[in-house]
């Protein structure tokens, strides 16, 4: 994960032993929820490894950094909910299951942070 979580921050020269680099990763996976975006359907369900779904996220999510996707692994079948386009942004809307703060409105469970305690 140190890898995927390097490219999320930007560091996307790195590459896999072997594999891709973050710059290759990342544009794979922004080719492809492009080409979902040009299709005009209103919602679209994408399937992907969670370790991909975090680093993408972390990467082009308004509101979700390196430290909340490295917090929070997904299950088998997590789901990530996004709003938004490839020319506007994206901003995610729930992480498995819980809602995610919009950008700088939360804490780092992405609850409202309390300052009186």
């Amino acid at each position: 994960m140190k890898t995927v979580f390097a490219w999320a921050e930007g560091d996307t020269a790195l590459r896999m032993p072997g594999g891709e680099s973050g710059e290759e990763a990342l544009g794979r996976y922004d080719a492809v929820v492009a080409e979902a975006a040009r299709s005009g359907a209103a919602t679209v369900a994408m399937v992907s490894h969670g370790a991909a779904i975090r680093m993408w996220t972390a990467a082009r999510a308004d509101n979700v950094d390196v430290p909340f996707a490295a917090a929070r692994p997904l299950d088998n079948t997590g789901v990530v909910i996004l709003e938004g386009s490839p020319a506007d942004g994206w901003k995610a809307l729930s992480w498995a299951g819980a809602v995610v703060a919009p950008a700088g409105e939360g804490g780092p469970a992405g609850r409202p942070l309390d300052e009186t305690a």
